[in-house]
């Protein structure tokens, strides 16, 4: 889905809507996994720090650039869902 941009900022505001949609409109026990529980603490350990943030603050800041950033956040998205035992999300085009 294309956000508007290339910048991981509008993606964490697309998915905060995500996620509050899912909250208002969804059955509790229907609602989607958006984002794996225990992604942060997956990119804590990556970059081997530790920050009272979001994943894609976290990610941001330490990739100093947003267009890296939103790459490097999807990678270690594709990675931890890996190590899950699931596929990474499929690439389109």
């Amino acid at each position: 889905m294309y956000i508007g941009s290339n910048n991981i900022r509008d993606l964490n505001v697309f998915m905060q809507g995500m996620r509050s949609c899912a909250t208002t409109f969804i059955k509790e026990n229907e609602k989607p996994v958006l984002i794996p529980e225990g992604f942060t603490e997956y990119v804590e350990a990556y970059y081997g720090e530790h920050m009272s943030l979001n994943s894609f603050s976290f990610v941001e800041i330490l990739e100093k650039d947003s267009k890296n950033a939103i790459a490097k956040w999807f990678e270690l998205l594709d990675s931890y869902l890996i190590s899950l035992g699931y596929d990474p999300i499929p690439k389109i085009g």
